[in-house]
C-alpha cells in the first residue's frame, strides 16, 4: 500500500504521544502486508521509500513504507466482517506525513504502538 502527500509536504514530528486507529485482521494481523502485530509494542521503521510523481496534473510525494493509520476513529470502516479496529499510538518524536485520502484523515508514521482493540 502507499501512502499520498501533496507535493512539498513537510515531514512531522511528533511533539506528543499522538492517538490514532488502524484497521488490522483479526489476530492483528495488517491487511495489505501480512504483518503480525503485538499489543503494547512499539514497531520501528528504519527507512522510508519516497518519490515524487506527478499524475494526471498534480503533483505528490508518494511514500511506499510506514505504518498506516487513521487520524479519528470516525475515519476508519472495516471493509471486511474478519477485519477490526485497534487503537494506535504514534510516539513522541515520531516522525509522521498527515494527508486525506478519499475524505479519511490519515497518517504514515516511521513508529506505531497497538495499544487496544475496540
Amino acid at each position: 500500500m502507499c501512502f499520498c502527500v501533496n507535493f512539498g509536504e513537510e515531514l512531522n514530528v511528533a511533539k506528543e504521544d499522538l492517538i490514532c486507529y488502524k484497521i488490522l485482521e483479526s489476530g492483528l494481523i495488517s491487511v495489505y502486508q501480512d504483518f503480525d502485530y503485538k499489543l503494547n509494542k512499539t514497531y520501528k521503521l528504519f527507512r522510508w521509500l519516497k518519490s515524487s510523481e506527478e499524475k494526471y496534473y498534480l503533483k505528490h510525494d508518494t511514500i511506499y513504507r510506514g505504518f498506516h493509520s487513521y487520524q479519528r476513529i470516525e475515519d476508519v470502516i472495516p471493509i471486511e466482517r474478519k477485519q477490526i479496529i485497534v487503537k494506535c499510538i504514534i510516539p513522541k518524536r515520531s516522525k509522521y506525513y498527515k494527508s486525506m485520502i478519499l475524505g479519511h484523515n490519515q497518517y504514515v508514521s516511521n513508529r506505531i504502538k497497538i495499544i487496544e482493540v475496540l
